[in-house]
């Protein structure tokens, strides 16, 4: 086991960033907005599909990033 000495400096920094990871608000997760699977989350629909979508649909530049994430 590890020994080492917090000083007050430290802890401050500590107790800012727990107050910051407490507080965060979580990240929505992204949803398909139109089509056949409207409403889904992107991680969700097959990943054929996504390809597809993005070589075959005009899409946003937005919604082309988030689906780009899943495939």
């Amino acid at each position: 086991m590890h020994e080492f000495d917090l000083t007050p400096e430290l802890m401050g920094e500590l107790r800012q960033e727990a107050d910051r990871l407490l507080n965060k608000k979580p990240e929505r997760l992204p949803t398909m907005p139109f089509g056949k699977h409207k409403g889904e989350y992107l991680f969700s629909i097959p990943k054929g599909y996504l390809k597809w979508m993005v070589e075959n649909c005009s899409l946003g530049t937005r919604l082309e990033q988030q689906i780009r994430r899943y495939i």
